[in-house]
């Protein structure tokens, strides 16, 4: 009867765990009114309630709620807008994009210190899953950016940092399966090798790299209306759920070896109907 309880016991704490592995909020199904200050006209916008925050801030409906992959259930749609960055500070700066991230961004154009992310004492899996659609304009280019930092509030060239990213180029009309590698970060350092500790992890979406997005540069597009929808961020700790995606039979999406979604002129190795096949 012990053995029975315990086992029970030592299940629940684990699904507990599983559980608080979770990316918060990572469905948008749950958003918030948030107080805009009188220096920055006052009003309020619209955002992901829990640890996000959007560019709302400063381009009002450049990320909104809308319909999930089933019914009933949500995802944040991105969309670029024209941003002007002189009411944060940075009078002249115009760029074309939009942005939703773990971030206290009303905190952050005051000049402290912000908390920039979710707490944590590891990297939770080994890879971060998605769902996404994208409409690019001009050749455009969204990404999903993870980080894991040192320190909570994070201080810039003081803190240390590794970082992972998924760029998305490609159009892509119905719901597509995306995920980043957590094992070796972009400068070939495992974050179970590291000499400090890690104490939180930062997310930044956008739907039209710039020098706004995490590790980046430039002014975004050309002209604004990229749009990303994006929703079902989690960790997996297993591979399989993300093999079970890329080799699914019945699927006619192609993905390359790293599990981007390419189209039919994509050269080289591809995974299409399960199987890897090379397309000349």
């Amino acid at each position: 009867m012990r053995i029975k309880t315990f086992t029970t016991l030592f299940l629940v704490l684990f699904s507990l765990q599983s559980m608080a592995q979770d990316v918060p909020n990572g469905n948008f199904a749950n958003w918030e009114e948030r107080n805009l200050p009188a220096e920055m006209g006052g009003g309020s916008y619209a955002s992901p309630s829990g640890y996000w925050d959007s560019f709302n801030i400063l381009a009002p409906g450049c990320v909104t709620k809308t319909e999930g992959r089933t019914a009933g259930s949500t995802a944040a749609l991105l969309e670029s807008k024209t941003v002007d960055m002189s009411v944060a500070g940075m009078n002249g700066e115009i760029y074309t994009t939009s942005l939703l991230a773990t971030c206290n961004f009303l905190g952050k154009m005051g000049g402290g210190a912000v908390e920039e992310g979710i707490p944590c004492s590891s990297v939770p899996a080994r890879y971060l899953t998605f769902w996404y659609k994208y409409q690019p304009v001009t050749k455009d280019t969204a990404q999903v950016f993870i980080q894991f930092n040192e320190d909570l509030a994070v201080v810039q060239d003081v803190t240390r940092t590794v970082k992972f990213r998924q760029k998305i180029s490609q159009a892509a009309s119905d719901w597509t399966f995306g995920y980043i590698d957590l094992s070796v970060d972009e400068d070939g350092i495992s974050p179970n090798n590291l000499n400090w500790n890690i104490k939180a992890y930062f997310i930044d979406i956008t739907s039209s790299i710039s020098g706004l997005s995490s590790s980046t540069e430039g002014r975004g597009a050309s002209v604004p209306g990229s749009k990303l929808w994006i929703t079902d961020l989690q960790f997996s700790n297993t591979p399989s759920s993300v093999q079970n995606i890329l080799s699914d039979p019945a699927s006619q999406t192609r993905y390359n070896p790293v599990g981007q979604r390419v189209n039919k002129n994509y050269k080289g190795v591809v995974i299409f109907k399960g199987k890897k096949i090379l397309q000349k």
